[in-house]
């Protein structure tokens, strides 16, 4: 049986992280990434009613590629990094994962809520990359959660993600990054570790 107090907490927090999700995307309504598109051409690539939209979506993908790695360069030597980053997103409308959970966190601190960013990535069994990654934020982590360890990180957990647009309790967001990036148990391991912040 769930604890009362339990449930009141998990609550709050998918409440809370809602509240900073909708106020994300109220001040970034729509943002472009080169992972988004190329997920969308992964999935329709052998759809013929998508043959003349996938080499524009690759063009696009190719440009906010770009976009996002010059705004890098620049926001990270900047004074006030989440200022300008700030900026750079609502002038561009352009933003990858990393970004976006920089300017969740900075949402949440704002709002008085505690949260850390992590990073989600897949290896193979041999220990190459397989370049599946991902940043997001969690709240609600248990004290002395370790960040490489999400058995740790409590019930209450939950996930706040600006570029998947979710929120969800931390092992059903888990859950739904293995879809994302195709997990495969047979061949790849997933990890998890702190992100760095802005």
């Amino acid at each position: 049986m769930v604890n009362v107090s339990t449930r009141r907490i998990i609550t709050e927090n998918l409440y809370n992280g809602e509240k900073a999700l909708r106020g994300f995307n109220a001040e970034f309504p729509y943002i472009r990434s080169n992972i988004k598109y190329n997920s969308i051409i992964e999935r329709h690539k052998n759809n013929e009613t998508y043959s003349k939209i996938i080499p524009k979506l690759r063009g696009k993908s190719v440009i906010s590629g770009l976009m996002i790695s010059q705004m890098r360069g620049m926001y990270e030597n900047a004074p006030d990094k989440i200022k300008f980053l700030s900026k750079a997103v609502k002038a561009t409308k352009t933003a990858g994962c990393r970004e976006c959970s920089f300017l969740i966190r900075d949402r949440l601190e704002k709002m008085g809520i505690e949260s850390q960013n992590i990073r989600f990535y897949v290896e193979q069994k041999n220990g190459f990359d397989t370049n599946k990654n991902h940043a997001f934020t969690v709240i609600g982590l248990d004290k002395g959660a370790d960040l490489n360890n999400p058995d740790t990180w409590g019930k209450n957990a939950v996930i706040v993600d600006g570029w998947a647009n979710m929120v969800k309790r931390a092992k059903e967001g888990i859950e739904y990054f293995k879809t994302l990036f195709k997990y495969n148990p047979e061949k790849e391991v997933y990890k998890f570790e702190e992100h760095r912040n802005i």
